[in-house]
C-alpha cells in the first residue's frame, strides 16, 4: 500500500476489445468495482512513395522516378502508422519488388516501434524500394 492508500496490482490481463473488471471489498464496509476496455489498434495505416509526387496516381512515371533520387528504379516507400501504436508494437511490412529476369522476388521489414522504427510524424521511411 502506498502513502495515499493505494495497493498497485500488477498483472492484469488485457485484451483488445475486452473488458478487464475489478472488484474490491472491505469487510463490513462496503465494496466498489470498476472496469476498464483496451481500444484496438486503428487500421489506419497508408502506404505511399515519395516519387510518385506528380499525381499520385499509384504509377511511376520516368520523370517521377528521378526526381528525388536521380534513381531510375529505386524509390522511397512510406507505411504511415495509427497515432495510438505504442512502444513495442511491432510493424510487419512484405515488399514485392520487380526482378529484371521479369520474376517478383518478396522481403519483409519488420519495424519495432522504438527499437529499430525511426518513427516521423507518424511515419517510417523505407529507402530503395525497387521499381521497373
Amino acid at each position: 500500500m502506498d502513502g495515499d492508500g493505494n495497493i498497485k496490482i500488477d498483472g492484469i490481463r488485457m485484451v483488445d476489445g475486452e473488458s478487464s473488471t475489478l472488484k474490491a471489498e472491505v469487510a463490513g464496509k462496503g465494496s466498489d468495482e470498476g472496469s476498464v476496455t483496451l481500444t484496438p489498434i486503428t487500421k489506419e495505416l497508408t502506404v505511399s512513395f515519395d516519387e510518385d509526387n506528380a499525381s499520385r496516381n499509384k504509377i511511376l512515371s520516368r520523370d517521377e522516378s528521378m526526381t528525388d533520387d536521380k534513381a531510375l528504379h529505386k524509390t522511397v516507400a512510406r507505411v504511415t502508422i495509427p497515432k495510438d501504436v505504442v512502444e513495442g508494437d511491432k510493424i510487419v511490412v512484405n515488399i514485392t519488388e520487380p526482378q529484371p529476369d521479369g520474376s517478383s522476388a518478396t522481403r519483409t521489414e519488420e519495424f519495432i516501434i522504438d527499437k529499430n522504427a525511426t518513427v516521423t510524424d507518424n511515419t517510417i521511411a523505407i529507402p530503395g524500394v525497387v521499381v521497373q
